[in-house]
C-alpha cells in the first residue's frame, strides 16, 4: 500500500513535501479550497521544484471554481516540472466551494469535466463547456516541452462517498478516493459498488484502486479510546476532521447490512444533527465566510457531542507507531491501495515526523517480510 500526505498549502509547504519526500512518503495531496487555505497549484509547482520522487497530486480540486482548459494547463505545467509525478485528484467540491457560498457540481458535469481536462492532457483537441456556458473547442497550442507535458500520464483520483458518486465515477476514474473512511465494513460496501458498477459497464471490476485519506494523530504510547481520558484527547485532536466523513458515508451504511448496527446509527446521528450555523446574528450575505471559522483547527461546542467513539474508529488512524502501522496494515488487507495521512495543521510536523521516522520503516518491514 503507498503511503502518502494531505497537507493545506502554504509557504511552509514546499518543506514540508520535501521532508516527506526524505522521509519516503510515495505522495502529497494538496487541499484545494484556496480561500480557506493557500492556492494549490501553486504550492504544488514550489513544491515540485523542491523534490525528484514523491507524487504531487490536488486533493481535491472541482469543476466549479476550475475550468477544465486552465486546469489541463495547470497540470500540464507541472508535468513538466516534475514528470510522471502530477496526478489530479476531483470531486464536485465542499469547502471550497462552500466558502463562496456555491453548490457543489453535479455528477454529469463532474464527468464531463474529467473527460475534458483528459482529452487535453493528452494533446487533443477537447470540445469543453466553459463556465459561463458556452462550449468551445479547446487544446495546447504548443503542446511540447519545455512548457507542457502531455506526454507522461496524469492519473485521475474522483473523491467519492455516497452510493450514486460511487457507482458513477468508477467507470472513468483511475482511483476511487473514498475520503476520511477507516471503517473496514464501509470500505468493502464502497468497494463492492465499484466492482458492480465495473462489470456492468463490461470493465474490469478491479481496474480502479481505492484510496482513502484519514485523519491521523500520533501519541507517544499505546491508546485506548474505550479510556475516558485517551477518548477525550482524541476527539479534541481529531474531531474536527472526523464528522464530514460520518455523513458523507451515512447513505452506504445504510443500505449495507454488513456495517455494524452502531457504526450506522453513529453515522446517521452526525448526518441528521449536523446543521450548520444559524441565526448567528451576522450579515447573510457572508454568512458562508463566517460558517468556516476554524475549519480543520478547532471542534466547536455544538460538534463535540457528535464526535463518539464509533465515529472515531471509523474515519482515523491513531495511537503510538506501533498502532497506527498495525491500522494501515489492517486498511491493506481491507483492499486500500494508497492510504493519504491527514493531520490537523496544527499537528502535521509532530505527525510527519513520527510517522516518517517509525511507521514508514515498520511498513516496509512488513512488506519485506512478506
Amino acid at each position: 500500500m503507498k503511503t502518502g500526505l494531505l497537507v493545506t498549502p502554504s509557504a511552509t509547504t514546499p518543506r514540508v513535501v520535501a521532508r516527506a519526500e526524505e522521509y519516503g512518503f510515495d505522495s502529497a495531496w494538496f487541499v484545494d479550497s484556496p480561500l480557506v487555505f493557500g492556492d494549490a497549484l501553486i504550492s504544488m509547482a514550489a513544491a515540485a521544484v523542491s523534490t525528484s520522487r514523491i507524487t504531487l497530486g490536488t486533493g481535491v480540486t472541482n469543476p466549479v471554481l476550475r475550468s477544465a482548459p486552465i486546469l489541463a494547463a495547470s497540470l500540464a505545467s507541472l508535468n513538466a516540472l516534475a514528470p510522471g509525478r502530477i496526478a489530479m485528484g476531483i470531486g464536485t467540491g465542499f469547502t471550497s466551494t462552500g466558502a463562496l457560498g456555491l453548490p457543489p457540481a453535479d455528477l454529469a458535469t463532474l464527468k464531463r469535466f474529467v473527460g475534458e481536462v483528459r482529452v487535453m492532457l493528452r494533446g487533443e483537441v477537447a470540445e469543453v463547456v466553459l463556465p459561463d456556458g458556452q462550449t468551445r473547442h479547446a487544446g495546447f497550442i504548443n503542446p511540447t516541452l519545455p512548457w507542457v507535458d502531455v506526454e507522461s500520464p496524469i492519473p485521475v483520483y474522483v473523491a467519492a462517498a455516497g452510493p450514486k458518486i460511487i457507482r458513477d465515477s468508477a467507470t472513468y476514474t483511475d482511483v476511487v478516493l473514498l475520503g476520511g473512511m477507516t471503517q473496514p465494513d464501509v470500505i468493502a460496501a464502497a468497494r463492492a459498488i465499484v466492482r458492480e458498477a465495473r462489470t456492468a459497464a463490461g470493465l474490469d471490476p478491479d481496474g480502479v484502486e481505492i484510496a482513502i485519506t484519514p485523519s491521523v494523530y500520533l501519541t507517544d504510547r499505546d491508546i485506548d479510546l474505550d479510556d475516558e481520558d485517551d477518548f477525550i484527547e482524541l476527539r479534541e485532536a481529531l474531531g474536527p476532521k472526523s464528522l464530514a466523513p460520518a455523513i458523507n458515508f451515512s447513505r452506504i451504511a445504510e443500505r449495507s447490512p454488513g456495517v455494524p448496527r452502531e457504526i450506522t446509527e453513529a453515522f446517521v446521528a452526525v448526518r441528521e444533527a449536523y446543521r450548520p450555523p444559524e441565526g448567528d446574528g451576522g450579515d447573510p450575505a457572508t454568512k458562508h465566510l463566517r460558517a468556516y471559522k476554524g475549519y480543520m483547527r478547532d471542534l466547536t461546542p455544538e460538534q463535540r457531542p457528535l464526535v463518539t467513539r464509533e465515529v472515531l474508529r471509523s474515519t482515523t488512524v491513531c495511537g503510538s507507531a506501533r498502532q497506527v502501522a498495525e491500522q494501515l496494515r489492517a486498511l491493506a488487507d481491507a483492499g486500500v491501495g494508497h492510504a493519504i495521512l491527514s493531520a490537523l495543521p496544527q499537528h502535521l510536523d509532530a505527525a510527519l515526523e513520527t510517522v516518517g521516522e517509525q511507521v514508514l520503516p515498520q511498513l516496509s518491514a512488513s512488506s519485506t517480510s512478506v
